[in-house]
């Protein structure tokens, strides 16, 4: 009975083994291309949906602090390249900037980690972003947060916001009210599907 169980398993694994292979996601059907940084933004990507809301906290914290050892190495390589090292010092520089802008504002009651992996949740939520690299979700959440992009409140409130020396305090305090409300509430929602 074992032998009969043995040899049925082997007989399925070999006619299994030998058929086509799967095309669960075959890469030809992605529409990726040849550039690889596509593949590794769509690997990201895939990654950040499988994790849950701690995960994700803990993933971003990794993310961060290992451009650190990153920055230490690179620093190794690039000895005899100024201009180069200070390129890479710069972009990462970035990431610390955005960790200290975080801790800065939640410190103040600004917002919480949970809105900041909500914007992240909605950038890889566009189909459009789904190969993109996890730096540029990073960038996307972080110029959300900060209230840089805004394109948004402009159409809500229904004039530019580049004169901004022209309005008077009040004006200014209600726009970055209207900022915060709407900003919060997108990430809400997302953070609620």
């Amino acid at each position: 009975m074992i032998r009969m169980r043995y040899l049925m398993f082997v007989l399925v694994s070999m006619i299994l083994m030998s058929g086509n292979r799967l095309n669960a996601q075959n890469p030809a059907n992605l529409n990726l291309g040849n550039d690889p940084s596509k593949y590794v933004g769509f690997a990201q990507s895939i990654y950040w949906s499988a994790l849950s809301m701690e995960e994700k906290q803990t993933f971003i914290f990794a993310y961060i602090s290992s451009a650190y050892e990153t920055r230490s190495l690179a620093n190794q390589i690039f000895k005899s390249s100024s201009r180069e090292k200070k390129k890479f010092n710069d972009k990462i520089d970035w990431y610390f900037r955005i960790w200290g802008d975080l801790l800065d504002m939640k410190q103040a009651g600004d917002i919480s980690i949970d809105e900041f992996i909500g914007w992240i949740d909605l950038f890889y939520s566009i189909d459009f972003n789904q190969d993109k690299l996890f730096s540029e979700a990073l960038a996307y959440a972080y110029r959300k947060v900060k209230g840089e992009d805004k394109a948004l409140l402009e159409l809500f409130l229904g004039r530019s916001l580049e004169s901004r020396a022209k309005l008077s305090v009040n004006e200014v305090l209600q726009q970055q009210t209207i900022k915060k409300q709407v900003a919060k509430s997108a990430a809400r929602d997302v953070i609620m599907e």
